[in-house]
């Protein structure tokens, strides 16, 4: 019975300090391989597929030969961006016109960073 309660409590623990459970869904290779990710090849594949989270995955998955796992944590990554960074009156404009901007950069990394770093267990953005 202890050695239950130890195990809740523990798990109980991580939960709250935010430490995730899961293994890094991509590999360290992800940036400097042969057709590295980038963000004109996140771009691509969210245009392509505006509507479709599959044929998001799908494209990022062929086009950089990365795990499913991996193309999904850039797919949430785009998601939340484009759900919390990018509109009319939003710091990087409508449909991304102010992508450059250090409004728009200061958005994505404050909202959807740290949860694309925790998902791929990268060290940071693609250039």
């Amino acid at each position: 019975m202890f050695k239950l309660n130890w195990l809740l409590l523990s798990i109980l623990i991580l939960f709250i300090s935010g430490i995730s459970l899961r293994a890094a869904e991509c590999s360290e290779d992800t940036y400097t391989k042969q057709d590295p990710v980038t963000q004109s090849g996140l771009i691509y594949c969210g245009l392509t597929n505006f509507y479709s989270r599959e044929g998001k995955v799908e494209c990022l998955m062929q086009k950089h030969q990365i795990s499913q796992g991996c193309a999904n944590c850039f797919v949430d990554f785009i998601s939340c961006a484009y759900n919390n960074c990018v509109g009319f009156d939003m710091p990087c404009g409508l449909m991304g016109t102010n992508g450059n901007s250090k409004e728009c950069a200061k958005c994505v990394k404050g909202k959807c960073e740290p949860a694309f770093l925790s998902c791929s267990g990268l060290n940071g953005l693609p250039d």
